[in-house]
């Protein structure tokens, strides 16, 4: 069951490319994050509450504050901005996939960190074949890889991992379920001004709408 986890995890995570290429069917991609952040945040803080889950500091309320808006609110925004602009979901996750490439090389930079040899090979392998494989799709004239949508991808891979660089470096000890409902807290407010502001806060409430967003708070 323990070894299976990792696959479990990523194979539910990747249908989050797929959800926001549905959710954002019949909402502007702010608003549909928006939704989503609000109505997790709250189901998190009432399992804490229900559960007696340790207190947070104010100290470790601020960490968590911009961890949220690295790992959810820029890197979640990115990935459903440029699946509104129409890239293809297997090119999203693809460019997603960055992320631990990017990671490990800020934790190199500004953590200290050490990469052993067999590392930045991996390193290198991974950015080497994203590349190749964004270069073939655009030879090959695949429809929705525009600029707009490849640098909302390029902005929340850089979102995300400056977000999980800052929770490796300050947010190590801070409590599970009331930190997370606070980055959710803070994203959803960053959120919302984008969606009043830019998406005019419209949905259209179809049962598509609703499969999407109860899959995006129960099981992302």
């Amino acid at each position: 069951m323990v070894a299976a986890a990792p696959v479990v995890f990523v194979l539910l995570w990747s249908t989050g490319f797929i959800v926001a290429r549905y959710g954002t069917r019949d909402a502007g991609p702010l608003t549909f994050l928006f939704l989503r952040m609000v109505i997790a945040a709250g189901v998190l803080w009432a399992i804490a509450v229900a559960t007696n889950a340790p207190a947070i500091s104010p100290t470790q309320v601020k960490w968590a504050m911009l961890t949220g808006l690295g790992m959810h609110a820029i890197y979640l925004g990115g990935v459903f901005i440029a699946s509104d602009l129409g890239l293809p979901s297997g090119l999203s996750a693809l460019i997603a996939g960055l992320h631990p490439v990017v990671t490990s090389v800020g934790a190199l930079l500004l953590l200290s960190e050490k990469l052993r040899p067999r590392q930045w090979i991996g390193v290198g392998c991974g950015l080497g074949g994203v590349v190749a494989v964004v270069i073939d799709r655009l030879n090959a004239g695949v429809s929705g890889i525009t600029a707009g949508a490849v640098v909302a991808m390029v902005v929340s891979v850089v979102g995300m991992s400056a977000g999980t660089l800052l929770q490796r470096s300050r947010g190590g000890t801070m409590p599970l379920l009331r930190g997370t409902a606070i980055q959710y807290v803070i994203s959803a407010v960053v959120l919302g001004i984008g969606s009043v502001s830019v998406e005019h806060f419209e949905v259209r409430w179809t049962a598509r709408f609703w499969w999407s967003l109860v899959w995006a708070v129960v099981v992302l």
